[in-house]
């Protein structure tokens, strides 16, 4: 069929299989044993980017990543947290004020200790119909100390940036709660009909972007949705959300994200630096 396609196209196609791609947060039933947690997945005042958080789920542990801190368009001394809504919205299923965690509480966090916000806006994921994006806001309570510029080992954020912008195979990096800091390039933009596997069902994304890993490691993996994508100059482009482990030309899998300035219009929030 892929040969066929080829000779219909006259050669110009590119066709790749890219294998099952699923939302990426990390989920387990509860009762289990966490084992002890890396960097990102511990206990971090002042909170961090990249570090674990979630929701508080009665019949799961789940964590995510905390991608970076935002500020309202019109509330500018507003502060909160931004990451995936499959990450601290449950899919549509929580509410306005429902109780944040960091750590989540896949990596030991619970409402009693660890609270550090309370679920805010996010934009409602849609089982029928075409998704843009995948995003929620936490709002932070007063009092827990942050560091809204730190990425990584790599420096300070330096703002927002627009993947269109960028050249093809453009170098990119993220920090998240499962893989840490990974390199990686983009190798698709405005890609649509990105199916994503949700506990709701299997959504429609359009206009995203596609990321590979670099070297012998995958760019992102179970845990890792909600992370900040930027650029070289540290500038943010993306919001990871999904990702498969096939395809890629390292053969470990490719990631997608949403356009950082589409989260954020939507949202009606600006980078906190």
């Amino acid at each position: 069929m892929i040969e066929q396609i080829r000779q219909e196209a006259r050669g110009e196609v590119d066709v790749q299989y890219i294998g099952k791609i699923v939302s990426l947060a990390k989920k387990r039933s509860n009762g289990g044993n966490a084992a002890r947690p890396a960097f990102y997945q511990a206990r971090r005042r002042p909170l961090r980017i990249g570090s674990s958080i979630s929701d508080v789920a009665d019949d799961f542990d789940s964590a995510g990543t905390l991608g970076c801190f935002v500020v309202g368009r019109r509330s500018p001394h507003y502060v909160g947290m931004l990451t995936n809504n499959h990450v601290i919205a449950g899919e549509n299923k929580n509410g306005a004020g429902d109780p944040i965690v960091q750590p989540g509480t896949l990596d030991g966090g619970n409402v009693r200790t660890d609270q550090v916000g309370e679920l805010g806006r996010f934009v409602r994921l849609r089982a029928r119909g075409i998704n843009f994006i995948d995003a929620a806001i936490g709002d932070l309570h007063d009092g827990i100390p942050y560091d809204s510029r730190q990425f990584g080992t790599l420096g300070d954020l330096s703002g927002l940036g627009d993947a269109m912008n960028l050249p093809a195979q453009a170098t990119v990096y993220k920090v998240g709660r499962t893989t840490g800091q990974t390199q990686g390039r983009i190798s698709a933009f405005d890609i649509d009909n990105v199916r994503v596997e949700y506990d709701m069902g299997v959504l429609r994304f359009d206009n995203q972007i596609e990321i590979e890993g670099t070297g012998k490691r995958a760019f992102s993996d179970s845990g890792d949705s909600g992370s900040a994508i930027v650029d070289e100059d540290l500038m943010v482009i993306g919001l990871l959300f999904a990702g498969g482990d096939e395809g890629g030309s390292n053969g470990l899998g490719l990631t997608y994200a949403n356009p950082i300035g589409k989260v954020f219009d939507e949202l009606q929030v600006d980078l906190e630096l």
